[in-house]
């Protein structure tokens, strides 16, 4: 029996079971993981735990070792465990006695885990919680700054709209003339809108005008040279002094039976509108062909609304071209079916009106030959002597 046992420095061990020596000490759970612990670390150290514990066990109590050395010399072994009639309860003492232990150890791992989760929880916890104000504070905020976007927005219309009105306002008294051509100098240009252009209307008086010229660029020369100066001649714009003047003008020209021309050119009249106004009644120029060619009466006022005279005696507005054209659509579809065809094209030796007869100005010293400058310096001295000459005859 003794030479299964023998004791070293830290007492008994045995020897029969070919065990390293146990570790001096209370048995030391395994260091926990910082941040997780998984399902197989707690095994892994459940495992090392219990293997610890099983040669302290040893290491504490000789007997148990003494009996255990015991059942495995006697008799054949069953299945790797030694056959003997008292090993199921050694097995029973020596697991009562490491469970305690084991259960102790697993506790304070589970412990110490549970209270490093806990902690990153809890800080986790404070960073969500500043967030979360930060963004309510960001909200907030944001709802203060969409209020005042809606005002600003609300005034840059409001003001958008004013400056619109006021520049339609200063070009109140302005009207635009279309197809005349370049022949008329800008020197003629005012003259032209003072007393011509009346006169050819049938106004009974002239018309004051403060300033007239033309807008647009200047036509290239090689293609004017091809297509014709006049081809597409700039428009004028010109400023009355007086706004009834104007409203003649433009009453006179609608009542036109006949078209009015320039230099065998076709002259049309307008009224002078800011670029938004202007592109906003350019969206109409289909509809208003249309119903003119239907022979329907029809108004575009500012600053761009259709109003269409009806058959029994009523009128429609329209204040966008596609709602005109939805509801217009029997007008168009009879205009397309049956177009108007334009006015033949006046016989340019018939048109004695007073636009016809102006003559174009000739530039001084450009377009007369040198021959004729001193034929025209000499006739009046030809003159006076003639004169002379019939002074100095007798009766």
């Amino acid at each position: 029996m003794d030479k299964f046992v023998h004791k070293g420095p830290q007492g008994p061990a045995v020897s029969g079971l070919h065990a390293s020596p146990a570790p001096s000490g209370p048995p030391r759970p395994p260091t926990p993981q910082h941040e997780t612990t998984n399902g197989a670390s707690i095994s892994a150290a459940m495992e090392v735990t219990g293997s610890q514990l099983l040669f302290s066990q040893l290491a504490e109590s000789p007997g148990l070792g003494v009996q255990l050395s015991d059942a495995m010399a006697a008799g054949p072994s069953v299945g790797g465990l030694p056959a003997h009639p008292d090993l199921q309860a050694l097995a029973a003492a020596l697991v009562s006695l490491i469970t305690p232990t084991i259960q102790k150890t697993l506790e304070n791992t589970i412990r110490d885990t549970l209270t490093q989760i806990r902690t990153d929880l809890g800080a986790q916890e404070g960073r969500i919680g500043e967030m979360e104000h930060r963004i309510v504070a960001l909200e907030d905020e944001n709802s203060g700054l969409a209020t005042k976007l809606r005002q600003m927005d609300t005034d840059l219309c409001y003001v958008s709209g004013k400056l619109e009105d006021l520049e339609n306002r200063s070009r109140r008294s302005n009207l635009r003339l279309v197809g005349v051509t370049e022949s008329l100098l800008p020197a003629d240009l005012q003259d032209f809108c003072k007393s011509d252009l009346p006169k050819a209307l049938g106004l009974p008086h002239k018309c004051r005008v403060e300033r007239a010229h033309r807008i647009g660029k200047l036509p290239d020369r090689n293609v004017a040279s091809k297509a014709g100066v006049d081809s597409h001649p700039r428009q004028v714009i010109f400023k009355l002094l007086d706004y009834n003047d104007k409203v003649s003008i433009l009453r006179a020209f609608r009542k036109r039976t006949t078209p009015l021309t320039f230099r065998n050119k076709k002259m049309l009249i307008f009224e002078d509108f800011s670029a938004d106004v202007a592109k906003r009644r350019k969206a109409f120029s289909n509809v208003c062909t249309a119903l003119y060619n239907a022979k329907r009466r029809f108004q575009l006022q500012y600053p761009a609304t259709l109003k269409v005279h009806m058959p029994d005696g009523s009128f429609r507005s329209y204040q966008t071209p596609s709602a005109a054209e939805a509801e217009l659509r029997d007008v168009l579809a009879d205009h397309q079916r049956h177009p108007r065809h334009s006015p033949a094209r006046q016989d340019p030796s018939r048109d004695q009106g007073p636009l016809a007869q102006r003559p174009a100005r000739r530039k001084e010293g450009r377009d007369r030959s040198p021959a004729e400058g001193r034929k025209r310096k000499k006739s009046p001295k030809r003159r006076s002597r003639s004169r002379s000459s019939r002074s100095s005859s007798p009766d």
